[in-house]
């Protein structure tokens, strides 16, 4: 019988488990919080909860019945240590949560890391200190959908030629997200430019923007980013042209809509992406959060680096640092060398 490994989650908010009370979202997302997998997951024993919130204690207890529900680490038991703890706090108080909880063996956290690269940084010096294996929670990297698109992007796409990606709630919060996929789909982006700030709803995080910006690739081809007020609706959405094909991530990541190459239906001895004749594929994004679970157990088990791993997490913060550079230095065009 397979030893279970006993979990800590910190922060019992939306993230963690609020957001699995939409029912509406329940039809598509399976997994919708950390919760619901720690709850399902054979392989992790969800044992403790620390959250200031007097309410959020309370669901943790009565809802979920969790032996451990405290307040502050210094009043979990003396002999209690995670195999696992995950963090879900507002970033800033990530650091000192991390000093002070005597985890054994790995740390599941939520995008950003830190307020600053430097926060960042420190994050991950004391991982390394601890020797501890960190997932972050990129969760687009999970769906095997997306995966498939990964290997097939040649087939179905062929080299970037152009993106468009639209996001909203702060560059921090969902931008980056989408800057990790497009890492992760086209491989090491050459520059940055940030255009220009703009003031187009609320933002969720610290010190986060709202921001125009683009993102240069190695062979000249840009996906540009721009925010959206969502008070007026919402969506996270991905929209490129390569050289084979067009391929849209739209309502958030449920689905994958494939546009292929035809003849012109209007200029000879020309070619057309048939953009109303697409092919719609329903994605994997439901069970992503159990796959990212499943990938921090294999990783701590077999020794290996997980699929988003601290190192990882850290590009994609240097990455959103130099984009603030750059729009404090008049639209500067940056390097990026990592």
């Amino acid at each position: 019988m397979k030893k279970k490994l006993k979990t800590l989650l910190i922060g019992f908010g939306n993230v963690a488990e609020k957001i699995g009370n939409d029912k509406m979202m329940k039809k598509f997302i399976k997994f919708q919080s950390h919760a619901q997998v720690l709850k399902a997951h054979p392989n992790f024993m969800w044992d403790a909860v620390i959250d200031s919130n007097r309410k959020r204690r309370e669901v943790a207890e009565k809802k979920w019945k969790i032996p451990f529900v405290v307040d502050c680490p210094s009043k979990l038991p003396k002999e209690y240590n995670p195999d696992v703890v995950v963090l879900t706090t507002p970033p800033e108080r990530r650091i000192n949560f991390l000093k002070k909880i005597n985890d054994k063996k790995a740390v599941l956290v939520e995008k950003p890391l830190g307020l600053s690269l430097a926060s960042c940084n420190e994050f991950k010096r004391i991982c390394d200190k601890k020797k501890l294996i960190v997932q972050v929670n990129y969760f687009r990297r999970f769906d095997s959908t997306i995966k498939s698109l990964f290997k097939k992007k040649k087939q179905k796409i062929g080299n970037l030629q152009a993106g468009f990606c639209v996001y909203g709630n702060g560059l921090k919060n969902n931008a980056i997200h989408m800057i990790d996929l497009v890492r992760f789909l086209f491989g090491k982006i050459k520059y940055i430019t940030a255009i220009s700030e703009v003031s187009c709803g609320t933002t969720t995080i610290k010190k986060d923007k709202n921001l125009i910006f683009n993102l240069e690739f190695s062979n000249g081809s840009i996906i540009n980013f721009v925010p959206i007020n969502f008070n007026f609706y919402r969506d996270v959405y991905l929209d490129i042209w390569g050289t084979k094909g067009r391929i849209e991530i739209f309502q958030e990541g449920l689905f994958i809509r494939h546009s292929n190459i035809k003849k012109h239906r209007a200029i000879a001895d020309t070619k057309e992406i048939s953009i109303d004749r697409p092919s719609i594929e329903k994605t994997e994004c439901g069970i992503s959060y159990y796959n990212l679970y499943d990938n921090l157990y294999k990783s701590i088990k077999k020794n290996i680096t997980p699929f988003s791993d601290v190192y990882n997490a850290t590009k994609n913060e240097i990455i959103v640092d130099l984009i603030f550079k750059s729009l404090n230095s008049n639209s500067k065009k940056i390097k990026v060398d990592i």
